[in-house]
């Protein structure tokens, strides 16, 4: 079915990459491994959010008083600072540094801050390397090295690059005594060697990485976990930017404390108060707690710092504690009541304005994504593509990440997660935080396989996967053979092809016995597993008992044909296409099965490399491309149902009036997708009309039934036909025709696919048939129906190619002309899109009458109960609805 080259590189045009199953390692992915193990979980515990809120107070607190020792030296220069120095000293001492000091340990603390710097990186090394080839690690091993980093980052990073910074500095410029420290330690302690003074530099260096790395990959950033994990945050940003001060700190401390205290002070009050403006304005965190205590601790800082340089200024070291314990409370009231104000702003924006950066649009929708929001999911989605589509310059990936994970997590829907990550590899980050989500995305979405579409899709790519290897090992065996009739034969060329057929062997018995134990009711897979032993292996009970199961399969496949509901793509009865959706090759269909072959009468050799579009009539062709196009994009769902029904149009087979779904997945970077189908069981013959309502096209027996079977039907008005059909017929109204055998009657309609209006005609002689038809509300109830079950989401505008929210105060009389034109009793339709009166655009003779095109009153109560927060209009079959 599927045309190989000699080495199988390509496969009808497409590259090989659609049927990779698997990425190789590298070492960049064996890292995203490792962090992924050490912190990433895929639930998190509820009852842990105590714990949580503890923690994040206990790393607050600590970071905070740390940094805030690094504000003073011992011998600062402000009157009385000999009787108040006492609390700082208290608070000095979180700093691990300042307590070895006090207990002579400085040799200790030196070796100490060496030693886990280098037993840190030797275990990321040894871990990284075992993964990478793919050796079975203890969980217990991750757990320990994980609270080694937590207690690392947490207790030793200031400390140790604080002590290591002046180790270096008094090797340099040597001097009688270490004034950063208490009592004036004598330079002797701290002299090292030179080659401890490499190492020393060395772990400094590693320090940096090692420390952005934990600060980078230990964040949860989905949504749907904000309510399990209390400081679960949007993005790592602000705490990058925290860890780089966190780092460089205490480093600027050990160089320029001594002589230049006041420059520090400014530097630390000016960057923390940076940070604190930028956290309050980013708000990374998704709970109000975690923002809270983030900003404060920041906010903490930069006050003291300020009140530091105040009590400089004033020359007073009262002044310092005074303003710090009196004013400080109140700071924090404050700060408290803006973040929640600014948190509580939970109304969804109903367009892009005021939106600039895709933090801007995280802010804007995070209530709707931490709270699961599946009933505004149509608006999400398409803001969120909108977004991106509009912004061609300043794309990001975490913009795509957020609606990845709220398309997989929240909506449960693994093909749509796939087709909004796909669009991340089209852009380049430098970012080693979004590329490690990204990753983490990748290996849900591919471990979860949650869809039938996406197990089908992985199945076809398997058996694909398969048939190369198979015919890699034909032309080998061949190759083999043709060499050894030559007339000199050459061995190595012998050992060559008998070693890829011996291999390729072995692993055809492994992938194909793997294959149809994990997909036993595939009857292709089946078959080629029974003539690959019957015929290559030469397992004689093997393809017995192959050839037993596929009839086994036969008999059931029989018993289930007529299951009209059974849409399965691992049903044989059902016809299956799959199709490139991708700009360029849009339609190109690369799979079918023979069900489609016989249903469209055609041989598989004529669908495969086909256009599905050339399944489509002429007529409706460009629209259905246009439309299909931008669904991919912009819909909330990767499976579209047609329960009432669509249509197929082939030559060899007539108009074909079929049941089934269509959805869409992606293979690797490529955008497919999936139509399984069957013949739907009717009554009755359909004509599609144009405008005028000439005949474009036809089911087989739609001449017959009128005893008109010898001349073509197309392009023939339907009012010609028929001697007593009156020119103004009715929509949906029954009209029996005379001179018939049986007892016929003939419909006018109009199916609605998005912005098209698709005229048919039906006819039909059942009894049963025609006694609904005659019934009112059965068009409008089956029709609405339609509108309800295929995702139409709102009305697209054909000439302008853009999407439209039409409001209205008064719901029940807004109607359409026949030029697709809205009008209201009032004459008054807003756009959303456009702010304009779209009355403007219609003659007054061209409106409709109030009386024309009725909402049916039983639609209208049930719409005016609707609690759709938007108003989107559905246009269809002369009914018009509008939900509220």
């Amino acid at each position: 079915m599927l045309e190989l080259n000699e080495e199988g590189d390509e496969i009808s045009g497409y590259k090989q990459n659609l049927w990779k199953i698997k990425e190789e390692k590298s070492i960049k992915n064996s890292i995203f491994e490792l962090y992924s193990r050490l912190y990433y979980k895929k639930n998190y515990d509820e009852k842990n959010i105590f714990r949580q809120k503890v923690e994040i107070v206990l790393n607050s607190t600590v970071w905070c008083f740390q940094i805030m020792s690094l504000l003073w030296i011992p011998s600062l220069p402000v009157k009385g600072w000999s009787e108040t120095m006492v609390i700082w000293e208290a608070i000095g001492y979180f700093k691990l540094d300042n307590a070895c000091l006090e207990l002579g340990l400085v040799s200790e603390c030196f070796f100490i801050s060496i030693l886990s710097t280098f037993i840190i990186s030797l275990v990321i090394m040894i871990l990284v390397f075992m993964i990478y080839r793919s050796y079975n690690i203890p969980e217990f091993t991750f757990r320990i090295v994980k609270l080694f980093f937590y207690l690392w980052t947490l207790f030793l990073i200031i400390p140790s690059m604080e002590l290591l910074t002046i180790f270096l500095k008094y090797n340099f410029w040597p001097q009688k005594y270490v004034s950063e420290y208490k009592n004036n330690n004598e330079i002797g302690k701290f002299e090292i060697s030179t080659l401890y003074q490499i190492l020393v530099a060395f772990t400094m260096i590693i320090n940096f990485p090692l420390f952005i790395f934990h600060t980078e990959f230990s964040g949860e950033i989905r949504h749907f976990m904000s309510c399990k994990k209390i400081n679960a945050k949007a993005h790592s940003k602000i705490d990058k930017n925290t860890a780089i001060f966190t780092y460089f700190s205490p480093v600027i401390y050990a160089i320029f404390a001594k002589d230049y205290i006041v420059y520090l002070q400014i530097f630390i009050s000016i960057i923390s108060s940076l940070l604190a403006i930028e956290t309050l304005m980013y708000l990374p965190y998704f709970s109000l707690y975690s923002n809270c205590i983030v900003i404060l601790k920041i906010f903490i800082v930069a006050f003291v710092a300020f009140s530091f340089l105040l009590g400089y200024l004033a020359d007073n070291s009262l002044a310092i504690s005074l303003i710090a314990i009196l004013l400080g409370p109140l700071l924090g009231a404050f700060i408290v009541r803006l973040v929640s104000n600014l948190l509580n702003k939970t109304n969804i924006p109903g367009s892009l304005s005021g939106i600039i950066s895709q933090y801007d649009l995280e802010k804007a929708f995070r209530s709707a994504l931490c709270k699961n929001d599946t009933e505004n999911k149509d608006q999400i989605v398409y803001m969120f593509e909108a977004f991106f589509i509009k912004n061609i310059l300043n794309r990001g990936k975490l913009q795509i990440i957020w609606i990845t994970n709220y398309c997989f997590y929240t909506l449960r829907d693994e093909s749509l997660a796939k087709i909004k990550l796909s669009k991340a590899r089209s852009i380049f980050d430098w970012d080693l935080e979004i590329n490690y989500q990204e990753y983490l995305c990748n290996q849900n979405i591919l471990i979860a396989c949650l869809g039938e579409n996406t197990q089908f899709s992985n199945y076809f790519q398997k058996l694909n996967m398969i048939k190369r290897e198979d015919k890699k090992m034909c032309l080998n065996s061949l190759k083999f053979l043709n060499e050894m009739v030559s007339p000199n034969p050459d061995l190595n060329k012998l050992k060559r092809h008998l070693s890829v057929v011996s291999d390729k062997i072995l692993l055809l018995n492994k992938e194909y016995s793997q294959l149809t134990a994990k997909y036993p009711n595939m009857r292709e897979s089946l078959s080629l597993y029974a003539s690959y032993t019957r015929n290559i292996i030469y397992d004689v009970e093997k393809s017995t008992l192959l050839d037993y199961k596929l009839k086994s399969l036969d008999k059931f496949i029989d018993t289930s044909m007529n299951d009209s509901k059974d849409f399965s793509y691992f049903n044989e009865n059902n016809a299956i296409l799959m199709f490139s959706t991708e700009e360029e090759n849009f339609g190109y269909c690369f799979f079918g099965n023979e069900k489609a072959a016989e249903i469209f009468k055609l041989p598989l050799s004529e669908i495969i490399g086909n256009n599905v579009l050339n399944f489509i009539h002429p007529h409706y062709r460009n629209e259905v491309k246009k439309v299909a196009s931008s669904y991919i994009w912009s819909t909330s769902s990767s499976e579209i149902n047609f329960v009432e029904g669509f249509f197929w149009h082939a030559p060899s087979a007539g108009l074909l009036e079929c049941v089934g779904k269509i959805a869409i997945t992606s293979m690797n970077t490529l955008f497919v997708g999936l139509i399984v189908f069957k013949l739907k069981p009717v009554n009755h013959q359909i004509a599609w009309l144009t405008e005028n309502r000439e005949i474009c096209c036809y089911t087989d027996n739609f001449p017959k039934m009128i005893k008109k079977s010898y001349i073509n039907l197309a392009g023939c008005n339907i009012s010609n036909l028929f001697s007593d059909l009156k020119e103004d017929l009715q929509l949906f109204i029954p009209y029996h025709l005379s001179n018939l055998e049986k007892e016929t009657v003939i419909i006018i309609g109009y199916y609605n696919f998005y912005t098209m209006k698709m005229p048919y005609a039906i006819l039909t002689s059942d009894y049963e048939e025609i006694k609904k038809w005659k019934n009112e509300a059965f068009s409008q109830e089956i029709h609405l129906q339609n509108l309800q079950e295929s995702n139409s989401l709102c009305l697209i505008s054909s000439r302008e190619n853009t999407l439209f929210n039409f409001e209205s105060q008064n719901q029940e009389d807004i109607y359409i002309d026949s030029k697709m034109n809205l009008y209201q009793s009032n004459d008054e339709c807003y756009s959303d899109a456009s702010n304009k009166l779209l009355s403007e655009k219609g003659d007054d003779q061209d409106k409709p009458n109030k009386s024309e095109y009725p909402v049916h009153d039983k639609y209208t109560d049930s719409i005016k109960k609707s609690s759709r927060s938007t108003n989107i209009l559905h246009i269809a079959f002369g009914l018009t609805v509008i939900y509220n």
